[in-house]
């Protein structure tokens, strides 16, 4: 049973981006199990109008926002049991096959780019069903936390 999930946006540098996903990760279904939002590689407009934004969603929502230097570091202070790093290779896995725990960390590129080679080595790389090329990085966070509530029993 899944009880907890930490969420992370790696490598983000459009404020309009990040605003985009944090709506979409505080008023889904699935938000009351994620323990923490979390920013990581910040850069750009990001850093002077993005966080601002989201910071006070947060505040007005009663939700978490956690801002730490790298996706390493984010795996560190939340020690998650699994990391799963939403991407499309020839060797993810397919989210709608996954048994998720408590405590899996999520982590999703904010970059059109994807995660740089260091990155990958830490979790394993999951994608869903139906798109033969990468998606938004709004949509890959809107439609993996719609995967999770239907796996969870949520509502459609």
């Amino acid at each position: 049973m899944i009880k907890h999930l930490v969420i992370v946006i790696n490598n983000i540098s459009s404020p309009q981006r990040l605003i985009d996903i944090a709506k979409v990760v505080y008023n889904s279904e699935v938000s009351n199990l994620i323990k923490a939002f979390v920013l990581t590689r910040v850069g750009g407009g990001v850093i002077q109008s993005g966080i601002p934004e989201v910071s006070k969603l947060a505040y007005k929502l009663g939700k978490s926002l956690v801002i730490l230097p790298t996706l390493n570091d984010a795996i560190e202070v939340f020690n998650p049991s699994k990391v799963f790093l939403v991407g499309k290779s020839p060797d993810s896995l397919l989210l709608e096959d996954l048994e998720l725990s408590d405590d899996t960390m999520l982590a999703f590129s904010g970059s059109d780019s994807g995660f740089a080679k260091n990155e990958l080595a830490l979790g394993r790389q999951v994608y869903f069903k139906g798109f033969n090329q990468l998606v938004s990085p709004v949509a890959e966070v809107a439609l993996t936390l719609y995967i999770i509530n239907l796996k969870i029993g949520g509502t459609s």
